[in-house]
C-alpha cells in the first residue's frame, strides 16, 4: 500500500471534520460561558443580591446579547450571545368602509440562530454543566416593551402593530436556589 492509500484511508471527510470543529467551539463557548455564570452569581450572591424563598435563597441572572438598561436587576451582557438573526417584516392589511379604504401596518418579528446546530450544541452542553451545580438555564425572550419574557422555542415569533427588531433580546435566564 502506498503513502498516497495511507493517506486517503487515514483522511476524514470535509464534513465529519467540519462537524468536529463545531463541536468543539460549542464545547469552548459553553464551557466559557458557564464558568462567567457561575462566577456571576457567586458575586451576586455575596452583594446580598437573592430573594427569600422560605427557607432557601433564589438568585436569577440573566445573560443576554443586548443591553436590558432598566427591565431587569441582574443581567450580563455576553457577546457569546450575539449568534441570532432578527427579522422584522411589515404586512398592510387593508380595511374598508362604505367610503374609504385604510391600510395598516402589522409587524412580525422573527428571531432565530445563526447557525441552529452550533446553537442546540453550545445550550446542550451549557445545561449539562449548570446541571452539576443545580442551575437552571432557559432560553428566553425578554419584551423590553411590555418587560415580559417569553420561552424561546426557535424559530420564534412574535405579531403586534408596533415592533422594533430591538424590542426584544435573547437572554439565558440562569437560576439557582441554595
Amino acid at each position: 500500500m502506498s503513502f498516497k492509500d495511507q493517506m486517503r484511508n487515514s483522511s476524514k471527510s470535509y464534513e465529519t471534520s467540519f462537524t468536529e470543529k463545531e463541536r468543539e467551539a460549542a464545547e469552548n463557548s459553553a464551557v466559557s460561558m458557564y464558568h462567567t455564570i457561575k462566577r456571576t452569581l457567586l458575586e451576586l450572591a455575596s452583594a446580598g443580591e437573592y430573594t427569600p424563598c422560605g427557607s432557601s435563597k433564589k438568585t436569577v441572572l440573566y445573560v443576554c446579547d443586548m443591553h436590558l438598561n432598566k427591565c431587569v436587576k441582574n443581567y450580563i451582557v455576553d457577546y457569546t450571545m450575539d449568534c441570532f438573526h432578527r427579522e422584522l417584516i411589515t404586512q398592510y392589511i387593508t380595511k374598508s368602509s362604505f367610503f374609504r379604504r385604510v391600510s395598516i401596518p402589522s409587524y412580525t418579528c422573527r428571531i432565530t440562530p445563526d447557525d441552529p446546530t452550533k446553537w442546540n450544541l453550545f445550550i446542550i452542553r451549557l445545561k449539562e454543566l449548570c446541571k452539576s451545580d443545580s442551575i437552571t438555564i432557559e432560553p428566553v425572550i425578554y419584551d423590553k416593551s411590555e418587560q415580559a419574557e417569553h420561552s424561546a422555542h426557535f424559530p420564534w415569533e412574535c405579531s403586534a402593530p408596533a415592533l422594533s427588531e430591538n424590542s426584544f433580546v435573547v437572554c439565558l435566564k440562569c437560576s439557582i436556589r441554595y
